[in-house]
């Protein structure tokens, strides 16, 4: 595969209730390291985190389209609140929150990191870190939840361009070999929830959300 989606189980041993006012996320490797996005588990999910963690070969496990810890009991519930607790991409720094509010991370929770690997710029070792700034409970800080907003990601090939990916049903097959079969599902329900189906965007468009 060209692009490795792994995550890796941290924990930042709390000691009580605490809410995150800044993260700066260092990548390791820069020129393999496509993205990082942090996401809080509840303590009453952790033990799935330790599961996938401890089924997969190697430090972290495959986790691409999310962290494969479930969020809430709908789609819905996982889009109303991602559980972000930061996010990095190259030209994008470590911010504070504005004054006043942050991240709650209650004692017991643990942090995965997603890691986006680039595997065209080589596959050397890395350690990428977190680092974050908390406040304590008593601070009484505004909560900041953070929400996704779905919209479809199909890019139709341009005119004149010939590939086997130019064909939806080898594309979605080619997601399946490398991330696994929930990976196919993922451009139908972005679809679902933007009330599209398959045969839009039409040829040479791009699909929008309503």
């Amino acid at each position: 595969v060209t692009d490795d989606y792994r995550c890796f189980l941290l924990d930042p041993k709390l000691a009580g209730d605490v809410s995150v006012t800044s993260a700066r996320i260092d990548p390791g490797q820069p020129k393999v390291v496509h993205h990082v996005i942090l996401f809080r588990v509840p303590q009453a999910q952790v033990a799935e985190a330790q599961r996938l963690d401890g089924g997969s070969a190697g430090p972290g496990w495959s986790c691409f389209g999310g962290t494969g810890v479930a969020v809430g009991s709908t789609a819905q519930d996982a889009l109303n609140d991602a559980n972000w607790v930061a996010a990095w991409a190259p030209g994008w720094g470590g911010d504070r929150l504005p004054k006043g509010t942050g991240v709650p991370l209650p004692a017991g929770s643990r942090i995965v990191m997603q890691v986006h690997y680039n595997l065209l710029n080589g596959r050397a070792p890395d350690r990428s870190q977190a680092i974050l700034t908390v406040a304590p409970a008593s601070a009484q800080l505004t909560p900041i939840r953070t929400m996704l907003l779905p919209a479809p990601v199909e890019l139709a090939c341009a005119s004149g361009e010939r590939s086997r990916l130019c064909s939806r049903n080898e594309a979605l097959q080619d997601l399946t070999r490398k991330y696994g079969p929930e990976a196919a599902f993922v451009p139908a329900g972005l679809l679902l929830l933007c009330r599209g189906t398959a045969a839009s965007p039409r040829a040479g468009a791009v699909s929008t959300c309503d």
